[in-house]
């Protein structure tokens, strides 16, 4: 399974809206006017400014979890692939960068079962050139799962790392 992590400001949320909120804001309290009346992006901002009303919260993706049998080798893919050294990590996990990098942490989590059925979530990488990378990702360990989509803008390939967790190569056009 792979899973994003988020880190929180402790920001306690508000459900609602009292009189001197509704004094401190134009538009009776709203944070912005409303755009299309019982538009979709209407409740979607209403949503948030219940979520958020007076502070942001400072949620930040700092990585990607990924269950595995054999992290070692799991990682050892990923890094050669991506170009990204292990960091410090705790014993018989192996973590790919560290927080607070600019891209994403990737971690490799023991597991004692082998995945079950599709993952729901999965890594898109983009690449030059789509036939150069997928031979790279067979040298490596990595497998084609046959699935490949044209697109105007690209191509995507769907790939697997040694263990069967499924990837996209993307090629953009352009």
């Amino acid at each position: 399974m792979i899973a994003a992590n988020a880190g929180t400001s402790g920001a306690t949320v508000s459900a609602g809206h009292d009189r001197r909120d509704a004094e401190r804001r134009p538009y009776g309290g709203q944070r912005r006017p409303p755009k299309n009346p019982g538009s979709m992006g209407d409740a979607l901002a209403s949503s948030m400014d219940v979520l958020c009303q007076d502070r942001r919260m400072a949620n930040v993706w700092s990585g990607v979890t990924i269950d595995c049998l054999d992290p070692e080798r799991v990682a050892g893919f990923w890094s050669a692939l991506l170009g990204r050294e292990p960091g410090s990590s705790q014993e018989g996990w192996v973590y790919l960068g560290e927080r607070g990098d600019p891209q994403p942490r990737l971690v490799f989590q023991p597991v004692p079962e082998l995945q079950a059925g599709k993952v729901r979530i999965h890594l898109d990488i983009s690449v030059d050139d789509i036939d150069e990378a997928m031979t790279e990702v067979v040298k490596l360990g990595g497998r084609s799962t046959g699935e490949r989509h044209d697109y105007e803008e690209g191509v995507v390939v769907v790939m697997a790392d040694p263990e069967g967790h499924e990837f996209c190569l993307v090629e953009y056009y352009g």
